[in-house]
């Protein structure tokens, strides 16, 4: 179950006179440029450009154009590292600009399947495919990932009036290694681990038919919501104190639900609240160590310009 948020990510694509180079920049919170040997088989380990690289470089190899003399300019209103899906975005906004700018080549489904591979093989991050199908399709989608690639892909309709509220509680951690460990207890059939797959596959079960009727429930919504956050602190201990706090401040001032985001253990949560509760959410969570995004869902993903 995936949801599109309205933070952006943007990658607009430029020739340049050097034909041996790509140039990329990055905005927020990187601003920085960086020069690379469009020949280079070495991996870019910079933070600031990796995603970036690695998603040209599988661009180029797909489709056998040069990214020599173009310089990639991206900038993104997404915390990294958060949880966020902020460097699905990158990649899939960096090959979509590519082949837009070579005269657009690629399938849209082969495009997120290149993103995909982007972060699957060549960065091998452990991310999976939901999160590329998030950023292309906007609005809430079911997807069974236990295909390749996903399917069915159902749309599904949010209740209204919604508002989202993004917490970013600026605890960096790292996905893959989080992930690992994941895998590592799942492999062993540790109990908790069991008991979480199941019992949060019951609650997607929910919420994809209570989005798939009529007139949902914000309410029922939020408290499936509220099942799957107590599931990922309780079974998968992927939750923090602040998160907590901040889960608990939320519904105290009217939120329907919050949860964190992605593997846990810091980077974001969100608050589905009614919009004219939003100040009061906004307000409670003052004085912690966060950074609020306000929001909506996203209906469009992926455009090209």
């Amino acid at each position: 179950m995936l949801a599109a948020i309205s933070l952006q990510t943007e990658v607009t694509v430029a020739r340049t006179a050097d034909e041996q180079t790509l140039r990329v920049s990055s905005g927020w919170p990187y601003h920085r440029e960086l020069a690379i040997d469009a020949m280079s088989p070495e991996p870019c380990r910079d933070e600031a450009f990796s995603h970036i690289w690695a998603a040209a470089c599988v661009f180029s190899q797909a489709t056998q154009r040069s990214i020599g003399g173009l310089a990639l300019r991206a900038r993104s209103s997404i915390p990294p590292a958060s949880g966020l899906s902020s460097s699905a975005a990158i990649t899939v906004a960096t090959i979509a600009a590519l082949d837009s700018f070579f005269g657009q080549l690629i399938p849209c489904a082969d495009l997120l399947e290149l993103a995909y591979a982007t972060e699957a093989v060549a960065l091998q991050t452990g991310a999976g495919q939901m999160d590329f199908y998030g950023c292309a399709l906007g609005g809430v989608h079911y997807l069974d990932c236990a295909n390749q690639p996903p399917a069915p892909v159902e749309r599904l309709a949010m209740p209204s009036p919604v508002s989202v509220l993004v917490v970013d509680t600026r605890v960096k951690r790292s996905t893959k290694d989080i992930i690992a460990a994941k895998r590592l207890r799942w492999s062993a059939g540790e109990p908790d681990m069991m008991a979480y797959v199941q019992e949060t596959a019951d609650r997607v079960a929910e919420i994809r038919k209570l989005l798939g009727g009529q007139d949902s429930d914000p309410w029922e919504l939020g408290m499936l919501i509220n099942d799957c956050q107590t599931l990922l602190r309780d079974r998968l201990r992927v939750s923090t104190e602040l998160i907590d706090e901040c889960v608990a401040r939320s519904l105290a001032r009217g939120a329907y639900g919050a949860k964190l985001t992605g593997t846990g253990l810091g980077g974001c949560l969100f608050a589905l609240v009614p919009p004219d509760v939003e100040d009061r959410v906004v307000t409670a969570l003052e004085g912690l160590p966060v950074t609020v995004h306000r929001g909506r869902i996203a209906e469009s993903g992926l455009t090209v310009s």
